[in-house]
């Protein structure tokens, strides 16, 4: 079994975000999340599945605009993408 690079915080890295920003972006989405799970509380049911669908839409919406659901080829191992080469036979 081999871990690949498709996860959140590696391919912000690979997009040239450094640590630190990548440490902050996901306490960002943490705190975005749990102020949406809190806010339910308050809210009438209607209006909590509303804010459900729209967190749901939007973060679904936000992969796909960012390109980050999929794994690209060299990324399972971290790896560049290279086309294996064969030996030849010499003459």
């Amino acid at each position: 079994m081999e871990g690949d690079r498709s996860h959140f915080y590696d391919q912000l890295v690979d997009r040239g975000l450094g640590v630190k920003r990548v440490v902050a972006i996901s306490y960002l989405l943490t705190t975005a999340f749990v102020l949406v799970g809190i806010s339910v509380i308050f809210l009438r049911i209607r209006y909590a599945i509303l804010v459900y669908c729209a967190t749901v839409v939007g973060a679904v919406l936000a992969v796909w605009k960012l390109n980050m659901a999929g794994i690209e080829p060299g990324r399972q191992t971290g790896r560049p993408a290279v086309p294996p080469s064969y030996p030849t036979a010499e003459p």
